[in-house]
């Protein structure tokens, strides 16, 4: 048999040994489905998985770079290395009732948006069939999925990378659901979240409006570059995306608020990889929205 003919069988029996866990992952997304949790508080979904990973024979480790809901599951022995990333969190007021195609809630306040119910099992059925792999021919190497939680406004992946959990890796792979079938290689957003404060000073709005400095009137100012959030990518240089917290109940009409506390803080997300020369940019950044008292 050549080489060829070997290397496909050898792929068609792999598939066949993954196709035999077929139930056993399409029930474990739909538990996933059906509690779902947000972001760092995955708990029920990640014992979900490692009690999967434990009974395929997988060594599991827990509270990856101190975050209770990361953890890995290890097969094997060598090089290479490879790691399958999975995710499983879900988003606020994404309730959705399952087997509908219009929008139904559930009844809860949380859901799976862009298919994150799947997108850890996935990963997962990746990781047993590589396992298959590894005992059908006995091969060196070594695949390690890894539970990875809060991947929508939680960055975990950032702090399990700063704490090393990938440095022994000679290479990461992650999937998502879409209309076809493939491997993809491109370039998306990223972005950094940053926390501003402003404090104004308050005055009354009609007798000395020129003593009073709108804690408010700053939010909005930062915000108005998020109007080009919209435009083609390329011709985006700096793009962000505020969220503006509203007036609180105790301030008036007729004062201009003073904003102390944290119901005048602008979220304010910048595109970093959209930044020309970095460094400077963001010092120039830093510098422009430290305003007048």
């Amino acid at each position: 048999m050549s080489a060829e003919r070997e290397r496909d069988k050898l792929k068609f029996d792999v598939v066949a040994e993954a196709e035999k866990k077929k139930d056993l992952l399409i029930e474990t997304a739909d538990y996933i489905w059906d509690h779902p949790e947000l972001g760092f508080k995955e708990f029920q979904c990640a014992q979900k998985l490692q009690e999967v990973l434990r009974a395929e024979g997988f060594q599991l480790e827990t509270g990856l770079g101190h975050i209770t809901t990361a953890f890995s599951g290890r097969f094997g022995s060598g090089r290479p290395v490879i790691g399958i990333l999975g995710e499983f969190d879900a988003l606020m007021n994404l309730s959705q009732k399952a087997g509908v195609t219009h929008q139904e809630s559930a009844g809860g306040l949380y859901g799976h948006g862009c298919g994150h119910n799947l997108l850890g099992v996935g990963s997962l059925g990746a990781a047993l069939a590589v396992k298959a792999y590894l005992e059908t021919t006995g091969a060196s190497g070594t695949v390690i999925y890894f539970g990875c939680p809060a991947e929508e406004n939680g960055s975990a992946k950032a702090f399990l990378a700063r704490d090393g959990v990938f440095d022994a890796l000679d290479a990461a792979l992650s999937w998502h659901p879409a209309d076809t079938t493939g491997v993809r290689n491109l370039t998306t957003l990223a972005n950094c979240k940053v926390l501003y404060r402003f404090d104004g000073v308050a005055a009354h709005a009609s007798i000395q409006p020129h003593l009073g400095r709108s804690a408010l009137d700053a939010v909005e100012l930062m915000a108005d570059p998020a109007l080009l959030e919209q435009a083609r990518q390329e011709h985006r240089k700096r793009i962000g995306k505020g969220y503006i917290c509203p007036i609180p109940p105790d301030v008036r009409p007729g004062t201009i608020p003073h904003g102390p506390q944290s119901t005048h803080t602008s979220v304010f997300s910048i595109h970093l990889l959209q930044l020309q020369q970095p460094s400077h940019t963001n010092r120039q950044w830093a510098a422009n929205q430290q305003l007048t008292q």
